[in-house]
């Protein structure tokens, strides 16, 4: 996880706290509640900077649709 997808986890970790704006924004912008699921997996993320990238436009285009 690069430090700025971590940034973003923790802000949804607190969103989520707040549980009945976290379902109603759910609903509202996915149409369905998001549950979490935590990862304990210990695994490394890609290393080489073209993995990297499409790590990193993946997670970003998530956040950015949204935004538009």
């Amino acid at each position: 996880m690069t430090p700025e997808i971590a940034q973003i986890d923790e802000m949804w970790h607190t969103f989520i706290l707040f549980t009945r704006d976290y379902a109603a924004f759910c609903e509202g912008h996915f149409g369905c509640f998001l549950h979490h699921v935590p990862n304990e997996d210990e695994e490394q993320g890609p290393e080489d900077p073209e993995s990297v990238r499409g790590l990193l436009e993946r997670h970003f285009g998530l956040v950015l649709r949204r935004a538009r």
